[in-house]
């Protein structure tokens, strides 16, 4: 659990009360966004459960400066009371939504032209009904995002909002990456990294590979992720924040945000402990270090000798397993190797450079189908 720390502090400490009272739990979470909720009962207007929920990547991706903007855009809706009815909102959001979409598959379908005209009619009545609400809604989230960006901007700074925003799209795609080709990928085998590198080997993926986020920062996308999503386009919301007047506030918080927790290593392996499900075995192994991981999980895949890259590999050297790849890739000998594979008869009957050509794809997609989680 993340302390009362200095972005946090200094975001409180310029909070208006009479804007409304600030969350009372803050939670650590995997995915790389931030989100306030509130337990609403009814139509209240009391809501006991107010929390926020803090992406663990925000903390190893951003600085203590990018932070305070995100925490002061969440604790905008707070402000604006927009968490009051966002529960409600929502869920009319999501049942309208699939209602639309449902009655607009049922009138492509042969079957629903045969019912009667009045039950037609009905559901052309809902579909224009359910995307207006939609729309207007819309409208109404967007306007309350606008409005946070605006308050953001003003408490943490426009440069340090700013770039926040810019670093997202950056964040989420690395973070998916991460836990594709790294964390999770022994996870068919029952196997994870050592305790508390699930999430914790992120923050070094981000250090290894800057030079790789830069473009994701400046080509920011202009069009929304959906047709109603809730949030209007980023470049578009960094335009703005960019427009706005500057505060003369200097560069401040350049530190990693990730230092402002009190024990990062308990809360990486307590984070683990929250949202791993144990595996149908009932608990995981673990590997010795990330190298330990990549090796037996690889290992794992070339020993399942009804795959081609297997069977190949014991017909060319006699066993299969990652050292087997490695040294028949070292000794230059891939296209032996591929002439073990199940090709075409045109294939196995062409010389030279046509037979490499021509088996060239079959060898691409062996070894991607095997080793491409681990690049």
């Amino acid at each position: 659990r993340p302390r009362r720390s200095r972005a946090c502090g200094n975001s409180c400490a310029r909070w208006p009360r009479r804007r409304g009272p600030a969350p009372r739990r803050a939670s650590c979470s995997p995915p790389t966004s931030t989100r306030p909720s509130a337990s609403a009962r009814g139509c209240s207007a009391s809501y006991p459960g107010r929390a926020l929920y803090l992406g663990l990547p925000l903390l190893q991706g951003l600085t203590e400066a990018q932070l305070r903007g995100v925490l002061a855009h969440e604790l905008g809706h707070y402000s604006h009371a927009d968490t009051r009815l966002s529960g409600l909102t929502s869920r009319v959001r999501e049942q309208v939504g699939r209602t639309v979409a449902h009655l607009r598959g049922e009138s492509g379908d042969g079957e629903t032209r045969k019912r009667n005209v009045l039950h037609r009619w009905l559901a052309k009545l809902y579909t224009g009904y359910g995307t207006l609400v939609l729309r207007v809604t819309l409208q109404d989230a967007r306007r309350q995002e606008c409005a946070a960006d605006r308050l953001a901007a003003r408490l943490a700074g426009r440069t340090a909002t700013a770039s926040a925003l810019r670093e997202l799209p950056a964040l989420e795609s690395s973070f998916a990456y991460y836990l594709d080709r790294y964390a999770l990928v022994g996870t068919d085998r029952g196997l994870l990294p050592p305790r508390g590198e699930v999430f914790g080997g992120y923050g070094r993926l981000l250090d290894a590979r800057q030079c790789e986020l830069v473009h994701m920062r400046t080509e920011l996308p202009d069009e929304p992720a959906s047709l109603y999503d809730s949030h209007p386009p980023l470049a578009a919301r960094v335009r703005r924040i960019e427009e706005l007047p500057e505060e003369g506030r200097t560069d401040e918080g350049r530190a990693a945000a990730f230092g402002l927790l009190d024990a990062p290593e308990r809360v990486l392996a307590a984070l683990e402990d929250a949202v791993l499900k144990a595996p149908p075995s009932g608990t995981w192994a673990r590997a010795a270090d990330w190298p330990d991981l990549l090796t037996r999980s690889l290992d794992a895949r070339l020993g399942d000798q009804d795959a081609p890259l297997p069977r190949a590999l014991l017909r060319e050297k006699g066993t299969a397993g990652l050292p087997t790849l490695l040294s028949v890739i070292e000794e230059g000998r891939l296209w032996d190797l591929a002439r073990h594979l199940p090709a075409s008869a045109e294939a196995r009957a062409a010389k030279g450079r046509a037979r490499q050509a021509m088996l060239r794809p079959l060898l691409r997609e062996q070894l991607h189908g095997r080793c491409a989680r681990l690049r």
